[in-house]
């Protein structure tokens, strides 16, 4: 547990509870709330301990991995991997793109973008029989320009309230670059299935996250399990 992994590193610091939260700015009560499990750090909090005491971020969240940051030869093997990923994903994307065919449009003003499935944003929650029968999703062309490019989802879950809600559709545009993603919603394909979340990119520690905007959920950090699809651009509400 996150608490469990506070407490060993602030000892392995060798630093008070008074000690190790004046540097964050946070008082004791609050440190031994982390410690006890009684509270969570904010996503601040936690990127505030990463930056202050050098800590890995993955180890912090998973438990996998060393306490501090990896060395500077292993940062560079892990980069070299990831280019090669994404190369790879990048080829795979093109030939699929290649054989996509534009479906046949019912209005000359709207593009009718197939229907791909559900997309999780926390836990599942039944859908409406309706959203089954759902085959395809009519929007307007102005809103994009290359339809071919896109995909469109229900989204299930209250993960991403006040601004998704549980059964709106969202289309996500493919982009597996995780720089050009930072701070957006993005769906992300996961051990879990596809989820919705928003991405949290830090270059220069070199780790990423995926967080719910109500804060209900807990956070996903972004690894080798977890493989960009694209990111929000629209959002449709059904009445």
């Amino acid at each position: 547990m996150i608490s469990e992994r506070l407490k060993n590193m602030r000892k392995d610091l060798d630093l008070t509870q008074t000690e190790f939260g004046l540097k964050l700015g946070a008082r004791q009560g609050n440190v031994a709330d982390w410690e006890r499990g009684r509270s969570t750090p904010s996503v601040e909090n936690l990127l505030n301990i990463v930056k202050t005491y050098k800590i890995n971020l993955h180890w912090l969240l998973t438990g996998d991995g060393d306490m501090y940051y990896p060395s500077l030869s292993e940062q560079y093997k892990q980069q070299e991997i990831k280019k090669k990923m994404l190369n790879f994903l990048k080829n795979e994307l093109n030939l699929l793109e290649n054989e996509a065919m534009l479906l046949d449009e019912t209005k000359e003003e709207t593009w009718q973008l197939p229907l791909s499935g559900e997309i999780l944003a926390g836990n599942p929650m039944p859908l409406d029989s309706i959203y089954n029968k759902l085959n395809y999703v009519p929007i307007a062309k102005q809103q994009f320009v290359n339809p071919n490019e896109c995909e469109a989802f229900i989204v299930n879950g209250n993960g991403m309230e006040p601004m998704i809600e549980h059964s709106d559709i969202v289309v996500i545009k493919r982009e597996i670059d995780t720089s050009s993603c930072n701070n957006r919603i993005v769906a992300v394909r996961s051990p879990i299935g596809l989820i919705l979340r928003k991405l949290i990119v830090d270059t220069e520690r070199q780790f990423s996250c995926l967080i719910t905007l109500n804060q209900k959920y807990p956070i996903i950090p972004l690894d080798k399990d977890c493989i960009m699809v694209g990111y929000l651009i629209l959002s449709v509400r059904q009445y």
